[in-house]
């Protein structure tokens, strides 16, 4: 699970909360004239998209440098950019995984193996076939940054169902789409029952403890967000 700590160009940037910067978009997304528009914008996004230092971001959760919405248009709007993302899914899955044992621990147990095996072929009642994978990696290709949510037997949630605690066995995992995530601002990771990450779903929210969420960062930025290669990639371009 990845450790927020506030990196150098945090600590010296100006005080103001961060702005994400959206392309403008005519009625259907689909239409983005991304290539002369987005292109253009990403001087101007690099600008005014840089985390403040004084205080932290509003409780909401702190946003990321781009917004995600716009590298996903960006992808999806590009057969280019969503072939290559595509690929490096295909052959990292082609790659397979492996169950490595805790520290300290020479041998395990072949019931246990074989209970892990059969859960990671159907994590989730709606998994056909690394589902859950296909989309884990995509999101980290994509934008540095991919979600599991882990059920478990015993999770207890508080106000309305808005917040929630991991308890008791595990019984499935679910990919939580990077876009609709952010982190509650802080140094590090708090403790459970305290919230770390919150999802904005079509305008509900939910938070969860650092204890429910597995979160893998790549390209680590100064409080805990990945990067995407799409950024520096399109700064070159334009």
């Amino acid at each position: 699970m990845a450790e927020r700590r506030r990196g150098f160009f945090g600590r010296i940037f100006g005080s103001n909360d961060p702005e994400i910067v959206e392309l403008p978009v005519s009625e259907s997304k689909a239409d983005i004239d991304w290539d002369g528009k987005a292109l253009a914008s990403l001087s101007k996004i690099g600008m005014n998209t840089q985390f403040g230092s004084g205080a932290y971001p509003k409780k909401e959760g702190a946003n990321q440098p781009v917004s995600y919405n716009l590298l996903k248009q960006i992808a999806n709007k590009s057969e280019i950019v969503n072939a290559i993302i595509r690929r490096c899914v295909d052959d990292t899955i082609a790659n397979g995984y492996e169950f490595v044992l805790d520290h300290g621990i020479e041998e395990g147990s072949d019931d246990q193996l074989k209970k892990l095996r059969d859960f990671f072929k159907n994590p989730n009642p709606d998994d056909m076939g690394d589902e859950w994978l296909e989309s884990l990696l995509f999101d980290l290709v994509l934008f540095g940054d991919a979600y599991l949510e882990l059920d478990g037997t015993g999770d207890k949630s508080t106000q309305e169902g808005e917040n929630w605690n991991f308890g008791g066995d595990l019984q499935a995992i679910w990919p939580i789409p990077a876009e609709q995530m952010k982190l509650v601002p802080a140094n590090q990771t708090p403790e459970p029952p305290n919230m770390a990450y919150i999802q904005d779903i079509s305008g509900n929210t939910r938070r969860f403890s650092s204890e429910k969420i597995i979160h893998i960062a790549k390209f680590k930025q100064g409080r805990g967000y990945g990067q995407s290669p799409l950024i520096p990639l399109l700064e070159t371009i334009s």
